[in-house]
């Protein structure tokens, strides 16, 4: 692979008005050998540096918190931090926790508010344990470990 273009945007806020979708990150990447493809899953866009790691045969370094979309992956998860709210996103699954409470808000198919059951609560206890155990290793200077939390 001699070139690769990389066309990444800003989040949509304000264009649309869904939970999810007003922090939607367009990416692609044009180049040889390359072929065309929509993958229709949840992604952070933290996953953008190790993809393009992945597809120019660089291995990604261990301190990075994520990984390549192009590799299958157990649990597939997203989140994103706004004026005191966690979103945390699995499957069709969505919910914000009020930070300052922990109180949740949760919708299915990603933008259908529905009342919480206890699988929310199940998603809402991984998203406040990885956020601590992540938050925790950057502050102490350890994100060398962040490799761990995958295996």
């Amino acid at each position: 692979l001699e070139t690769l273009f990389v066309l990444v945007s800003d989040h949509t806020s304000g264009k649309k008005n869904t939970t999810l979708a007003r922090f939607s990150v367009p990416f692609t990447m044009f180049g040889a050998g390359i072929r065309a493809q929509y993958l229709d899953n949840i992604y952070h866009h933290q996953d953008i540096a190790p993809s393009i790691l992945d597809v120019l045969g660089i291995d990604k370094p261990t301190h990075f918190l994520v990984q390549s979309i192009f590799k299958q992956h157990k649990e597939r998860f997203s989140y994103y931090y706004t004026y005191n709210n966690l979103t945390w996103v699995e499957d069709n699954q969505l919910i914000t926790i009020n930070t300052t409470n922990n109180a949740i808000s949760c919708y299915q198919h990603l933008v259908e508010k529905i009342p919480c059951q206890p699988e929310h609560t199940a998603m809402r206890d991984r998203a406040l344990a990885f956020t601590s155990y992540t938050q925790e290793l950057l502050y102490t200077g350890n994100t060398q470990d962040f490799v761990d939390i995958f295996k």
